[in-house]
């Protein structure tokens, strides 16, 4: 799946996605790995690859979802970047070092 297509398949199902859940994580997840290298924004300073993508987590809230999404990712041998808000209710050191 070229950029074009994966980028058409967001389109297509914008509606759907704002349904987010588990399910369709593991979908997108499937879809990357089949078609692209991942990078951490650190990789990407440090290696080149010419087709890949950057995932970037931006936690605000429910840190334990961002786990769970943390473990599909491991197990689909998919990389990312999570940046964690420090207020009480998502910076949980328990959950970041699980997903470290």
């Amino acid at each position: 799946m070229t950029s074009y297509t994966l980028a058409r398949y967001c389109e297509i199902n914008k509606n759907k996605m704002r349904d987010f859940t588990i399910k369709k994580y593991w979908k997108l997840c499937n879809t990357i790995k089949e078609n692209y290298g991942t990078l951490t924004f650190e990789g990407y300073l440090t290696k080149s690859k010419n087709k890949f993508i950057i995932l970037r987590h931006d936690v605000d809230r429910m840190p334990e979802n961002a786990l769970k999404i943390a473990e599909i990712e491991h197990e689909s041998g998919i990389k990312s970047t999570y940046y964690f808000r420090t207020n009480k209710s998502v910076f949980k050191p328990e959950i970041i070092k699980g997903i470290g």
